[in-house]
Order: structure tokens, then sequence, then C-alpha cells
């Protein structure tokens, strides 16, 4: 089959409404006799390329409707000054754009799949979800910033849509004058000890890669062009783009403290949720996003989103999806007694029915949720001070761990490849972590050697390839807060930096690095703005080492309150403005294109959140491309 493509090469956006055109420095600018190719990912030579006339028009043909992964335009203006924007898996679009902000959409979301030839390629399911991203960033039709940035919860209320725009006046400086801005940003973009990049996607594929290089040149260097605007007021912490979702699918059942994440084999995330918004009590839903992070829709189009039914209530940080696609989640409870779970274990299938009976099992206020090699459930059930395992995914076939110990209060479960477990213990008085082996034959967990006495308020573990085991302690005393290594070969370290406070859940990407949520001091007058910490993997040069600035990874204001869904204040009509988009952070998990899912479990002011019972935080943020990818089971 034919399809034919019609595109614009350009320099600037659409010109805003209202604003008088610079002629020194026009919003639009056609780019002539530039070099276009279509690309479908994965292949080096291109399906079709052309020239652009004089008003930067061009004309591609396509002999097949749907790319074998994705599709991508390239635009090569000269030797040091490339452009490109992403078309997703089929070539739905009639006329697409690129310019300087399509560039910086298709870079980030595509960052980990460029070779160094600058051709992208990888794994199909992970290139769509990364074209699926690149639409939360920019609308490829138009070259103009996508509804998703300019709107809550972004819009103002996050600097993602400034600091694109920004980035996109720093290419256009290059485009515009290149001999002096080109080599001004190949020298900012140069890594450490690195190589020069040679064109613009380079030097901006190096950003994306090491976003806290250079932050304050890049920052002042973005200013020479106005090209875009709203530009950023202020230089960011690092060159991230996060994106905040907060859209669960009804206004009536919004975000309240998701706790962690899951993926499926299409990529969609589960998300529990703890409380009603603006109010200390257990909710009975649950969220399914796509892998865009928009309320996901069964085949028949139908919202799947919100999840309700089969025994959800208050959901914590326990969610897992079995081989044999079923879902997991692990009820806690919020408030008082009567509304903790009476159902403490939920069972769903993908299309979001429920499994009947959902199983109890007496796992009471269940929090860390796994699955392992041989199929079975290790469930934390915290206030039994128990570990149960549903042996073979059954209900009716349970195992249980009890120590005898009422400061045993289980938190987060890891699988070793052996499949063992590792227990963290969250009870500050005696903080622990246990190593359990399972016997399904005769229905008992025993513990592997004696409880290591190590940690603080015990959250998040995980073991990695080489089998060790990293788990986070958060505490409010800074002495104490760190993540905890114990090598396979009998080491055992701990490590800090990185923006690293109250470490909470953790997760290890595909190149096993370490990604660590942050919760900040539950200390009263604590005000947290939420960060992301990455440390090195153990089998790098530096295992441990923070590859995070002091700050973290960040998703700061631009000056407009945070609002939800419904439009409310995020505290509520006539409370005091928040302006903290990135909130307490529980569950962190990294996706199939290496986009890090962080959740907004807490609201920021530890005071009012403790006090006045309104704890559950907004939405999920969405870092882009800053991960090595990991590809779901099945998928």
């Amino acid at each position: 089959m034919q399809f034919n493509l019609n595109g614009i090469v350009r320099s600037g956006g659409t010109a805003h409404p209202g604003e008088p055109e610079n002629p020194a420095n026009p919003t639009y600018m056609p780019l002539a006799n530039v070099q276009v190719r279509l690309f479908d990912a994965g292949l080096s030579a291109p399906i079709d390329q052309g020239v652009t006339d004089a008003d930067g028009a061009f004309h591609l043909q396509a002999f097949h409707y749907g790319a074998s992964s994705i599709y991508y335009v390239t635009a090569s203006v000269s030797e040091e000054v490339a452009l490109m924007a992403v078309i997703g898996q089929a070539l739905f679009v009639d006329n697409i754009v690129v310019n300087e902000l399509t560039t910086v959409a298709a870079v980030y979301s595509l960052a980990q799949f460029f070779n160094a030839q600058q051709i992208i390629e990888g794994p199909q399911f992970g290139l769509r979800i990364a074209a699926l991203m690149n639409t939360n960033i920019v609308q490829v039709a138009t070259g103009d910033s996508s509804n998703v940035l300019t709107s809550p919860p972004n819009s103002d209320q996050t600097n993602a849509w400034r600091l694109t725009l920004s980035l996109a006046n720093l290419l256009a400086t290059c485009v515009r004058d290149p001999q002096t801005a080109c080599p001004a940003l190949f020298n900012l973009t140069t890594p450490p000890g690195g190589t020069r990049p040679a064109n613009t996607i380079a030097a901006m594929l190096n950003i994306a890669r090491d976003p806290a290089n250079q932050v304050q040149a890049i920052y002042e260097q973005s200013h020479a062009s106005g090209v875009y605007q709203p530009a950023l007021d202020n230089a960011p912490d690092a060159w991230t783009l996060a994106v905040k979702v907060n859209d669960t699918g009804d206004v009536d059942m919004m975000f309240a403290g998701p706790g962690n994440i899951a993926f499926d084999r299409y990529g969609r995330a589960w998300i529990p949720n703890n409380v009603v918004q603006g109010q200390p009590y257990s909710c009975t839903w649950a969220m399914l996003l796509d892998p865009a992070g928009r309320p996901a829709a069964g085949e028949d189009k139908q919202r799947l989103s919100p999840i309700t039914g089969g025994g959800i209530i208050g959901g914590g940080f326990g969610v897992a999806i079995d081989a044999n696609d079923h879902v997991w989640l692990g009820n806690f409870g919020w408030g008082d007694e009567s509304y903790y779970p009476a159902e403490c274990v939920s069972e769903l299938n993908l299309d979001t029915t429920a499994v009947s009976p959902a199983g109890t099992g007496g796992a009471d206020r269940v929090q860390g949720t796994v699955v392992d090699p041989s199929g079975n459930i290790w469930f934390a059930g915290f206030q039994t001070h128990t570990v149960f395992v549903y042996i073979g995914g059954s209900p009716a076939n349970i195992a249980r761990y009890n120590p005898g110990d009422d400061s045993f209060d289980p938190f987060g479960i890891a699988i070793a490849a052996d499949g063992t477990a590792w227990v963290t213990s969250t009870n500050s008085m005696s903080p622990q972590i246990v190593h359990l082996q399972l016997d399904s034959t005769n229905k008992v967990i025993t513990a592997i050697g004696e409880p290591i006495r190590a940690g603080a308020q015990n959250k998040g573990v995980v073991v990695d390839s080489g089998n060790n085991v990293w788990f986070a302690a958060a505490s409010d005393d800074p002495a104490k807060e760190c993540i905890y290594f114990f090598g396979s070969d009998g080491t055992r370290k701990t490590f800090k930096g990185g923006g690293m406070h109250g470490p909470w859940g953790i997760t290890l990407d595909g190149g096993d690095n370490l990604w660590v949520g942050n919760f900040g001091s539950m200390l009263p007058g604590n005000v947290f703005e939420g960060r992301l910490t990455k440390l090195a993997s153990a089998a790098s040069s530096n295992p441990g080492e923070p590859l995070t600035p002091s700050t973290g990874y960040t998703l700061p204001t631009a000056g407009n309150p945070v609002t939800l869904p419904n439009g409310d204040p995020l505290y509520g009509e006539g409370a005091e403005p928040c302006l903290i988009p990135m909130m307490r952070t529980t569950g962190v998990q990294v996706d199939a294109a290496g986009n890090v899912w962080t959740c907004n479990n807490w609201k920021p002011n530890f005071t009012i959140d403790n006090q006045g019972g309104n704890p559950g935080g907004d939405g999920i943020v969405i870092f882009v491309g800053i991960a090595t990818p990991v590809v779901p089971k099945g998928a």
C-alpha cells in the first residue's frame, strides 16, 4: 500500500496570536534545500527521501502502512544542524512539521534507542512506548507543544512545558546562527572525558542522557533565542524532562496516594491507590494507565480506569502480575479500623474483572506483593507480622512465616534467582531484613540464618542480576537513612547522596542501576519537595556512586499552584496554595522505553497531612527516557 506524507521543515513554532513578529528573529522560518529522510526504526536505509522546496515543504512516500516498530523523519539542514520528528507506528497523519521542538521531543523520548550512528534501533515494544511518550511532549502535525504539557497538571504547575521550549530555543540558536552558536552548543554538550558532538541531535542526546552537566551555561545559551515562548525564567536543577499525569478517568475517583506500579504485557501501569482525595480514609479503587499515562481503554475503546471491585480497599505498596496475567493488589487500609480491608488481597484479570473469590488468608494490611519464578505470590502482612504465600497463586493453598516477634513489620519483598525471598521489616525500634525459603510441598516458610539487624524504617528491597541485595532504610535521622547493599560475595555497604532523603521505593533499570523514590522527613513542620535518586550498578567501576546531583532529579514549579483534576487546589478551597508538583515518593518503576514512573504518594506538608488527615498525594510523575529500559515479562 502506498502512503503519502507531506510536511514542512522549519525553525520555530506557530506564532502566538497577538504577539508581534520580530523581523530579525521570526517565530516561523521555513528551511529550504534540506535533505529529508523517512525511516522505519531499526532499518539503516531510509524508506524514502527528498529535498524541501523554498517554503520548507517536502513530499515522501511509504509503500507499507504500518512500521515494524515506528516511523521517524530526519532533516539534515547542514553538516552540523540536524532536526527530526517521531511519527509513530503508523502514518496516520497526512502532514507533519519538523522543527526544534519536535527534535527535543524525539531525542528525549527515544534517548535509549540511538546507536552511535544516530540510527534508532531496539525492541519494537519499547520503541512504540517511546513514540507514545513523544505525543505527551509535542504535536507532530503542527510542531507545537502537546496539550498534555500546556494544560494542568503541567502547564505552569510544572516546569516541563517551559523546559522543552527553552531546549528548542537552544537548538534554534544553532539553526539560525550556525557559525557562532553551533560551536558553543557543542562545547557545552561535550561529556566529561567524552567526544564532542558533531551535530545538534548528538548535542541534544548528550543533554538528555547527562542532564546535570553544564546546567547553568546551557540555560544561559538558551536565552540567545526567544523564538519559543514561554521559556524558563530560572535554570532547572537538571535538564530532565518530567511529565505529570493525574487523570484516573473519573474526577469522582481521583488519585490520592498512589503507592506503587506494575507494568503488564501491554505496557500499561497498574497503580494501587491509598485514600479518597482530601480524606484520610481508604478508597475502593485503583488506576490503570496506558503507556503514555492516560486512562487505559479496552479493545472496545471503553474506559477501564479507575478499577473497582475485587475487594479493593486502600491499596498500598503491593502490586504484582503473574505469568497467567493475573494482577495482585495488596490492600492496606487507612483511617480507623472500620476502614481496614475486609479482603486483604484483590486478584484481577487484565480486563480489570475480578477473579472470584478474592483471597484473604489472614494477610492483614498487605504492603509488598511479589511473584516468584514458580508462580507463588508473596505478601507482606504488616498488621499480623506475617509473610504469606499463595502457593501456585491459590488462596486456598497458603504458607506463612511469623517469627513470633511483634516488632517484625514486613514491608518490602524481593525474590532472588533461586526463588528465595528477602523481606524488610519497617519497625524502627527493631530494624531488620530476613531471608526466607518456601517449601511449597509442606506449606512451610523458614528463615535462612538469623534475621539481619540493620537499617531503620526499612522499605523497598530488590535483588539485582548479580544476586546482590539492595534495600532502603528511611529515617528522620540523616545519619541512618541510606541504601544498604549486601553483596553476593558477603560484602556489606551503605550508600547515600544524589538527593537521597527518606528513601522508600527502589527499583533496578535494565542496566542494574538503582533508582530511589524519596519520601523525605516525617517530622512535624517538614515540607518536602520530591526528588528521584540514581545509584550506579554493582557491576560499574564505582558501585553505588550517586549519578544524580545533590538535588536529585526534580520537577520544579513554574509558578502556578498545584490543582487536582477537578480544578480544586491541592489542599482544598481556602488553603494556602501548594507549589510542589512532585511530592513524597514511594513506588518507582522503569518502563520498556526507559521512562521512570514515580508515585506522588503523600502531599508535601507533613504537619498539614498528619494533623488534618489529608495525606493522599496527587498523580504520577514520569521522567522521560532517562533509564535503561526494562521490558515486562510476556511483552
